[in-house]
C-alpha cells in the first residue's frame, strides 16, 4: 500500500500534537526557599532580556509559580495585548522554567501558541508533578 505525501505529513503532525506535552509540573516543597525563588526571577529576567519581552517583574511572580507552578505576564504593543505564559518542566538537565503560551489579542485578531518557545534551567530549584 502506498501513502500520498500529504497522508504521510498529517500523521507526522497529529503523532507530533499527541505528544507534544506541556509544562504541567511544581516546584518541591523541600526546594521553595529563597535560592530558588531568586533562580525563578531571574529566569524570568534573562527571557525579558534575551528574547524582548517588555513584562514586568516582581517578587510575587515566583511566588505565583510556587502556588500555581506557572504565571502569565503581560504587555501591550502596537495596539495588541500579549500575554505570556512560564511553566515548570523537568529536563534532561533538572528542572527548568519552560515558556510555553503566547496569546495575542487585539482589534479583529485572537490568537494563541504554544510550543517550547525556550527554557532556562532553575539549579536551586526542584520540580515534581502538580497533583
Amino acid at each position: 500500500m502506498t501513502r500520498s505525501p500529504i497522508t504521510l505529513i498529517l500523521f507526522c503532525v497529529m503523532s507530533s500534537l499527541i505528544s507534544c506535552s506541556f509544562p504541567d509540573e511544581k516546584i518541591t516543597e523541600n526546594t521553595k526557599n529563597d535560592a530558588c525563588r531568586q533562580d525563578v526571577l531571574g529566569a524570568l529576567s534573562a527571557f525579558s532580556s534575551d528574547l524582548g519581552l517588555p513584562i514586568q517583574i516582581s517578587p510575587k511572580d515566583a511566588t505565583v509559580i510556587f502556588d500555581q507552578g506557572e504565571v502569565s505576564k503581560s504587555y501591550g504593543r502596537d495596539g495588541y495585548k500579549y500575554t505570556v505564559t512560564f511553566g515548570l518542566e523537568t529536563k534532561e538537565d533538572g528542572c527548568n522554567l519552560v515558556f510555553y503560551k503566547k496569546e495575542k489579542v487585539g482589534p479583529g485578531h485572537e490568537s494563541t501558541t504554544k510550543s517550547d518557545f525556550g527554557s532556562v534551567l532553575l539549579t536551586a530549584c526542584g520540580c515534581e508533578n502538580r497533583d
